[in-house]
């Protein structure tokens, strides 16, 4: 007899990535239906289910709160995640988030994870942050290129 023993947590995390499979699917069947944004907005994108220290998605959706930096056109924008989780507590962190408190949203913009994102991910908008707040952050982010 042999006896297999498989780990939860491998499990766990292949079916995630299965899952996630069957949502990019249907996101790249969604031709028409592009939601279109302008930088300053938070929407919610599906981020997917990521690899190591990637953000990813939350919730069944893969989900999160992404801060539209630039827009390149209709298909795609350049964006930071937002987490909800407070990382600028631990000194060396710090300067990779910033805290950003709006009416609607409290989080923290993830400043070393931009990346580009295909407009068919964008579910629905958040917010828009204020002019000040934008800059700060895209101050931030270029010291950091």
């Amino acid at each position: 007899m042999i006896i297999l023993f498989v780990n939860n947590n491998k499990l766990s995390e292949s079916y995630h990535f299965d899952k996630w499979n069957d949502i990019k699917k249907m996101i790249s069947l969604k031709n028409k239906l592009r939601n279109y944004c302008k930088k300053r907005e938070i929407w919610w994108c599906k981020l997917g289910k990521n690899v190591g220290i990637e953000q990813g998605g939350k919730g069944i959706n893969f989900s999160r709160p992404v801060l539209i930096i630039k827009v390149f056109n209709k298909d795609m924008f350049w964006g930071l995640p937002i987490s909800s989780h407070n990382r600028s507590k631990k000194k060396d962190l710090m300067k990779y988030y910033y805290e950003l408190v709006d009416m609607k949203l409290v989080g923290f913009v993830c400043l070393s994870q931009p990346r580009v994102f295909d407009s068919r991910r964008l579910e629905r908008k958040i917010t828009k942050i204020n002019y000040k707040k934008f800059f700060v952050i895209k101050k931030l982010l270029k010291r950091l290129i």
